[in-house]
C-alpha cells in the first residue's frame, strides 16, 4: 500500500492531550510497557489451548508483532515497518478489511498477500520481504507463513496497537471485580444443557452443603444427582404451595360471593321494612 497521510503521533507541546488520550486507551487494555517482559514470562507459563486472537501489538523499535488471545501471548514474529519518510504511524487501530490477495493502488508490482487493512489511508499488515529493518512504504510486513496463519485466525474489528516501545497485557485484580465460581464452572461443564437450569437455580451454599452431607466430591456424577433430586423436591414443594394458594384463593372468592349475596339480602330486607313502615304510617292516618 502507499504512504499514509496519517499524522505521526505527537510527542510534546500543545498536542499533549492526544498523548493523554492514547495513554488512557492503552490503560484500558491493562498495558504496561515497563512490565512487558515480566508479563510475557508470567502469562506464557500458563498451560492453555490458544484461543481466538483479540489483540496484536506491533513494536516499531523491536520490529516485532505479538498476538494475544484472552489469556496470553499465542504468536510472535518479526516485521518490517515503514522506512524513513514512510514511517508506520503509531496508534490504536482495528482490522477493517481483509483480502487474501491484494495489489497496491499506489505502487507498481505492489503485491500484498494476506492483506489485513488497519487504516483507509494505506496501512495494512501483509506478507512481504523482511530485510531485518524498516523497509516498507508504511505497511507492516510479515513472514509469509505467519501472515497466512494470522489471516486465517483473525476477524474484522480485532484491535491492532502500533507502539514504539514493546508492551504487553498485565494482570488486573480488584476486590470489586467479579470473581469466578470454580464449582459453578465445573458443574456447567458436566451437566447436560437440559438440566443446567436446575443446577443454576441452586444456591452455591446449598450445593456445597449437599456435597458435604453426602460425602461426595463437588462436581461429580453423584453430586449432580443430589442437586437434581434437591431441585426436583423444591419444584414439587413449589407446586404444592402453588396448589394451596389456588385453593385459598378459591375459598376466599367463595366467601366474597357469599358475603355479597348476604349484603344483597340485607338490603332487600331493609327495603321491605321501610315499605312496611310507610304502609303502617299511612294506615294510622286513616
Amino acid at each position: 500500500m502507499g504512504q499514509s497521510t496519517h499524522t505521526p503521533m505527537p510527542r510534546v507541546g500543545a498536542t499533549g492531550s492526544a498523548l493523554m488520550l492514547l495513554a488512557a486507551a492503552l490503560l484500558a487494555f491493562g498495558l504496561d510497557s515497563a512490565s512487558a517482559k515480566r508479563a510475557d514470562a508470567r502469562l506464557d507459563r500458563r498451560p492453555h489451548t490458544a484461543g481466538k486472537p483479540v489483540l496484536a501489538i506491533v513494536s516499531l523499535n523491536d520490529q516485532r508483532v505479538s498476538i494475544y488471545d484472552a489469556n496470553s501471548k499465542i504468536l510472535e514474529a518479526p516485521v518490517s515497518s515503514g522506512s524513513a519518510g514512510y514511517e508506520t504511524p503509531a496508534g490504536i487501530f482495528s482490522i477493517v478489511q481483509k483480502k487474501e490477495m491484494h495489489s497496491s493502488n499506489l505502487y507498481e508490482d505492489g503485491q500484498m498477500p494476506f492483506m489485513q487493512r488497519i487504516t483507509w489511508t494505506g496501512i495494512a499488515l501483509h506478507a512481504g520481504t523482511l530485510p531485518g529493518h524498516p523497509a516498507s512504504h508504511g505497511c507492516i510486513r510479515l513472514p509469509i507463513d505467519f501472515a497466512q496463519r494470522l489471516f486465517d485466525l483473525t476477524d474484522l474489528g480485532m484491535r491492532v496497537l502500533v507502539v514504539r516501545e514493546d508492551m504487553g497485557p498485565s494482570e488486573i485484580d480488584h476486590p470489586r471485580l467479579f470473581k469466578s465460581n470454580p464449582l459453578r464452572q465445573e458443574l456447567a461443564a458436566t451437566v447436560p444443557s437440559s438440566d443446567r437450569s436446575l443446577v443454576s437455580n441452586t444456591a452455591p451454599g446449598a450445593r456445597l452443603a449437599a456435597a458435604s452431607e453426602a460425602g461426595v466430591t463437588p462436581g461429580s456424577a453423584r453430586h449432580l444427582q443430589i442437586l437434581q433430586s434437591n431441585a426436583a423436591a423444591k419444584a414439587a414443594a413449589a407446586e404444592a404451595a402453588s396448589k394451596s394458594e389456588r385453593e385459598a384463593r378459591q375459598a376466599a372468592a367463595t366467601k366474597v360471593a357469599a358475603a355479597a349475596s348476604a349484603a344483597r339480602s340485607l338490603r332487600a330486607a331493609e327495603s321491605n321494612v321501610a315499605k312496611a313502615d310507610t304502609a303502617l304510617k299511612q294506615a294510622d292516618r286513616r
